[in-house]
């Protein structure tokens, strides 16, 4: 989890135990690695909070894993985190979608950032449009943030619509 993230982040940086400069524990690095701790907890508090999707993926293996859905990603999928970590996340996306998919992680990889907008399949089966943007970090993952645009795919679907059979019709 993020704290066993933080300690180990704390160990690689050789910071080992909890003395300060003058060998006593308490001190000043022990009371900075509360505060980056207290932090860390409560950015995990925020993205488990959050109602749009986050999903993790591992940018270092070639199949790209998911590693980590947050609570919202579920609400809005109807997945729960035990049935899509492991798994592929172009596996949910729509077969009209996966080369558009395709381009984003070739951008991801050259610019580090990218968006799109795809249709994700439910676990009914159905499927929901959703706008992503995702990043990619300098410790190989892949952070993804979803947000459900069903609706105004939809709207702008029947506007383009209706302008096609206005134009048919005048």
């Amino acid at each position: 989890g993020i704290v066993e993230d933080f300690n180990a982040a704390l160990r690689w940086m050789g910071v080992t135990g909890t003395e300060d400069a003058t060998g006593k524990t308490g001190g000043a690095m022990d009371q900075a690695a509360q505060r980056a701790e207290a932090g860390m907890l409560l950015l995990k508090r925020a993205v488990e909070a959050s109602a749009n999707g986050v999903m993790i993926t591992d940018a270092l293996d070639p199949a790209h894993p998911i590693t980590y859905v947050n609570p919202g990603f579920e609400a809005i999928t109807g997945y729960g985190a035990d049935e899509i970590v492991g798994k592929y996340a172009a596996d949910f996306i729509h077969p009209d979608d996966l080369e558009d998919f395709g381009r984003l992680a070739e951008r991801l990889f050259e610019t580090r950032t990218g968006q799109n907008v795809a249709r994700m399949r439910m676990k009914d089966g159905s499927y929901r449009w959703f706008e992503g943007r995702s990043q990619l970090t300098d410790d190989g993952h892949i952070i993804g943030l979803l947000r459900d645009a069903t609706r105004e795919r939809e709207r702008e679907i029947e506007l383009e619509e209706s302008r096609r059979t206005r134009l048919l019709l005048s």
